[in-house]
């Protein structure tokens, strides 16, 4: 069954498939070759409205309707620690969720920032996808029984009719959420040939919560985890790792 996503474009499983592996393929090729950092390179992180507590997709369930869980980012190291709750375990795990996903959309514009600042990474564009909510994924098997219903077979029965009333509305099946995600990275017509900082609602630009655009705290953020993990620099994580070797290796072969 063909799939609706961004701009009309219909692709099947099994392209979805193949596209995904050959994708995966190639970035994995081209990423061990330092010189390819000169051309144009696409991140995708995966994003949730469950980010923005004045989303109104987050108002049925009710664990931001306090005016403190307004905002969510206000001290990294709290976060890192963790957070009590007077409330029930699994709206404060909601909670967690969207904090996590908030504190991801505020590391893209930052890295964004820092990648687009130095000369040899500045081709590499980093971007955020909400996919929405998708039914049949088990994802929410530790929910209160009404979620547990409307994600379990009967949403994943639903998700197919809503879909082609709403293509980015607040269900949609995992094949739609593939495609938007294959449109977001390898599609230039869609989004251009390097969509720095974009953020999206499955098939559609879209603005992330007005929290996650504080640079302030998207800096703040940044050095705090460093801080944290003990790290110097710029560099992060696995992909720091990545980044920082690629630019050895190619400090190698210039000496060579």
């Amino acid at each position: 069954m063909a799939t609706p996503s961004a701009e009309g474009r219909d692709w099947d499983k099994e392209e979805i498939q193949q596209r995904s592996f050959e994708g995966g393929v190639d970035a994995l090729k081209q990423e061990t070759h330092a010189s390819n950092f000169s051309e144009d390179r696409w991140r995708s992180f995966s994003s949730s409205y469950t980010h923005d507590p004045l989303d109104g997709n987050n108002d049925g369930l009710a664990y931001y309707k306090r005016d403190e869980f307004k905002t969510l980012f206000k001290d990294t190291e709290i976060l890192a620690k963790g957070v009590e709750y007077d409330d029930d375990a699994w709206k404060a795990g909601m909670r967690r969720y969207g904090t996590s996903k908030l504190l991801m959309v505020m590391f893209l514009y930052e890295l964004q920032r820092r990648l687009s600042s130095d000369p040899a990474l500045s081709a590499i564009a980093v971007l955020a996808l909400d996919p929405g909510g998708m039914a049949g994924t088990g994802i929410a098997r530790d929910a209160p029984p009404l979620i547990r219903f409307l994600t379990g077979p009967f949403g994943v029965f639903l998700q197919e009719i809503l879909v082609w009333f709403s293509p980015d509305g607040q269900l949609r099946p995992p094949r739609k959420s593939g495609a938007d995600l294959l449109a977001a990275c390898f599609d230039e017509e869609y989004l251009g040939k390097s969509p720095k900082g974009v953020y999206l609602n499955g098939s559609e630009r879209a603005e992330s919560s007005v929290e996650s655009r504080n640079e302030g705290k998207q800096q703040g953020l940044w050095e705090d985890s460093l801080g944290l993990a003990g790290g110097e620099g710029w560099c992060y994580g696995v992909e720091g790792v990545a980044v920082k070797a690629l630019l050895d290796s190619r400090e190698r072969d210039r000496d060579m």
